[in-house]
């Protein structure tokens, strides 16, 4: 999971006040910090910061178990196609795999909305044979094109959609629709609930089904949709791209490699982004 620091703000005064007279109330007040030099901001407290941990907060009290926990002593990761050889006594496997995410298609003269993430799954108890090879498909991130699937064996999930014009790309994240501002690509499996005019978010797999239950990273993350003011979201968790800024010749932002997430919005005249490629591992005893 992607990590953020949180820091306290420190004053050199935090417990100093100044009152000061209501106007037209009498004996009332206002107390007015006085906290002299300030040697630290502090994090900043919104709900972009806070709603994904009450989220996985709200996850673990109604689960009354922590959700990531891996019950392997070893694992086996592929970010590009090759074979898994059982190892001696080896009879089963799980396997976590992560689509390629979605590419966003070129603007043309037209806002871009932001990609889907690849579609994620773990799959539990593979029968397998020491000695046996398993082939495994990596999923290539779009440019301009949905993700490619990745695959286990006979075991796949699919990549990410490309974004429709103005509208978000469907995927394991949905990809954000173009909004004034940029609208933020999905995160944590969930659709992109907000719409604009001529515009909607993509939708996703449903709450927390993009994290990896035995490590917590994140995947799979939306593009953010092109904005008119400012580039915005998706970048940061699961690994969405940026929507690009509406201005002449934005591009998209490329999703990450190896998380599986879709590309950001272009901007007016802008190029598409590319969509990050999956991933696969592989867990036994």
């Amino acid at each position: 999971m992607s990590e953020i620091e949180i820091k306290d703000r420190l004053v050199q005064y935090p417990r100093r006040y100044q009152l000061q007279a209501v106007e037209g109330a009498a004996d009332t007040y206002d107390l007015i910090p006085v906290p002299g030099i300030i040697t630290e901001a502090g994090t900043p407290i919104n709900r972009m910061l806070l709603e994904p941990m009450y989220r996985v907060t709200t996850a673990i009290d109604a689960s009354s178990n922590l959700p990531f926990f891996n019950p392997h002593k070893h694992s086996q990761t592929f970010t590009a196609s090759g074979t898994f050889t059982v190892p001696a006594g080896v009879s089963t496997v799980d396997v976590w795999l992560v689509g390629g995410g979605g590419g966003s298609i070129p603007s043309g003269s037209n806002f871009g909305g932001g990609a889907g993430g690849g579609y994620c799954k773990l799959e539990k108890n593979i029968s397998v044979t020491p000695g046996q090879g398993i082939t495994v498909a990596i999923g290539a991130g779009g440019s301009g094109t949905d993700g490619g699937s990745t695959s286990f064996g006979s075991y796949s999930v699919a990549g990410g959609k490309a974004n429709d014009g103005r509208n978000g790309g469907d995927g394991g994240s949905g990809g954000g629709s173009w909004r004034h501002f940029g609208g933020a690509g999905g995160t944590w499996g969930e659709c992109v609930d907000y719409n604009t005019p001529a515009s909607r978010g993509g939708s996703g797999q449903g709450f927390l089904q993009t994290v990896n239950p035995y490590d917590g990273i994140v995947y799979a993350g939306g593009g953010g949709g092109c904005g008119c003011l400012a580039p915005d979201g998706g970048a940061g968790y699961g690994g969405g791209g940026a929507g690009g800024n509406s201005g002449n010749s934005y591009a998209g932002g490329n999703g990450t490699n190896g998380l599986g997430g879709g590309a950001g919005g272009a901007g007016n005249e802008g190029g598409g982004g590319t969509g990050g490629s999956g991933v696969c591992i592989v867990y036994w005893d």
